[in-house]
């Protein structure tokens, strides 16, 4: 396991800056309200006295949610090491759609890793088996530890899945352009929900085997998906 790093003092600015001047792809997570989303660092700046940078938000992130002084928000990204960044900042202002943020003490390079999900492409599918029967559920969102998926409640003849319950043999399939699959050895159902009005029935899966290989197709389809995501912001900035 990497050894955690601290970056302090003027290498946050440098390496703020570079982030800024890459365009890097950043994800962002309030754990207290269990907010996320990606964004970049849009400007750098000193106020007042106090260094602090602009973070860009997403059409779908409303900074309504973030509007609270001092509200502290957890930043990781990768860096040109192909190592896990991660830092906590806390709101300064509310300007627009952007969010002006203090600059954090220190840097943490290393071992820290958090579990963002990421939206999955319409047509991701997950493939299993319950008691014989085949099923297959649309998929909402997709980490590095677990998928969160939907469907009507009786959809899959009947099958109805218990918090707690141990799933093997699981094919999570992506759409076009590549029609790829990882293979799921085993996930545990971590909770359920139900939309009242359409019969709606949510799951959260924790992946609980999953081999090296495997993972790391799902890594390649979670950084594609989020370099898409870059691209279409990228397009609407012009």
């Amino acid at each position: 396991m990497v050894e955690a790093d601290i970056i302090r003092g003027k290498r946050v600015l440098s390496l703020l800056e570079e982030l800024r001047q890459a365009r890097t792809l950043i994800s962002i997570r309030v754990r207290e309200r269990d907010l996320q989303s990606l964004t970049m660092i849009a400007g750098i700046q000193v106020k007042n006295g106090i260094a602090r940078f602009k973070i860009d938000c997403s059409p779908g992130l409303q900074t309504k949610e973030y509007e609270v002084e001092g509200l502290e928000i957890d930043f990781e990204f990768t860096g040109g090491d192909k190592l896990m960044y991660h830092f906590r900042a806390s709101v300064l202002e509310v300007s627009g759609q952007d969010l002006w943020m203090r600059f954090p003490e220190f840097i943490e390079r290393g071992q820290r890793r958090l579990d963002f999900r990421v939206e999955a492409p319409p047509g991701t599918r997950l493939y299993f088996q319950v008691n014989g029967l085949s099923c297959s559920v649309e998929v909402v969102s997709i980490s590095l530890g677990g998928v969160k998926i939907t469907g009507r409640k009786g959809s899959q003849g009947n099958v109805i899945l218990g918090r707690g319950q141990t799933l093997s043999n699981l094919v999570l399939k992506f759409p076009k352009p590549d029609h790829s699959s990882v293979f799921i050895g085993k996930a545990q159902v971590k909770w359920t929900s139900q939309s009242s009005g359409r019969a709606l029935e949510k799951h959260a899966l924790q992946y609980t085997e999953l081999d090296r290989r495997q993972r790391r197709i799902l890594k390649e389809h979670i950084l594609r998906i989020e370099r898409e995501i870059l691209r279409k912001r990228a397009r609407m900035d012009f």
